[in-house]
């Protein structure tokens, strides 16, 4: 992937790709958004992705990854505005980076293998609108409830778990926490 410093959206989501993520991501620093959805990828998540710091989408929704996300993945993300890592099973707990990214509107953490305790530092999240961590192994809130000033309620679901666009995927995203095998993870502040 080089000589393509001008490419802002690289979807190659449903293409039966397999491996590891091959990008070293050097010549697609204006990326924007980044979907590699729906393939057989594996092993684990390159840090180099943290260094397109365009990207507002990230979605690496069904791929075949292990490994432990990078702790600092996030750092440089400050744009992200939805994340999609659906059935991803990187067994962790959630990077403390993620909660740098103030313009995340949707966290999408199905069946990802997290554990342990929800971080008080989502509060950060100012933006967040959707939050789904369903089958994994969060357990409650840490000491104190944590609000999230989504809009929607979180026993409330959306007809899909796939976005449309940056401006039209709020309404498409589930927002159901009932399914969770531990206690429901956030209130909506309404």
């Amino acid at each position: 992937m080089y000589n393509l410093t001008r490419l802002r959206i690289l979807d190659l989501s449903r293409n039966h790709l397999s491996g590891p993520i091959p990008f070293d991501f050097p010549s697609l620093l204006n990326l924007e958004q980044l979907n590699i959805s729906f393939n057989m990828f594996g092993g684990p998540i390159p840090s180099t992705i943290s260094n397109l710091t365009r990207l507002t989408i990230l979605d690496i929704f069904t791929n075949y990854l292990s490994g432990d996300i990078p702790s600092d993945m996030f750092e440089r993300l400050s744009k992200l505005q939805v994340l999609d890592l659906v059935s991803a099973w990187i067994p962790t707990s959630i990077p403390m980076s993620l909660f740098k990214c103030k313009e995340l509107q949707i966290m999408n953490l199905v069946d990802c293998g997290f554990e342990g305790i929800l971080p008080k530092e989502i509060g950060n999240l100012t933006m967040l609108r959707s939050l789904d961590l369903t089958y994994n192994e969060i357990e409650a809130f840490a000491n104190n409830i944590i609000i999230c000033k989504m809009q929607q309620s979180p026993t409330e679901k959306c007809p899909s778990t796939k976005y449309k666009s940056p401006k039209s995927h709020i309404d498409n995203i589930i927002t159901s926490y009932h399914q969770t095998r531990k206690t429901p993870l956030c209130y909506s502040a309404l």
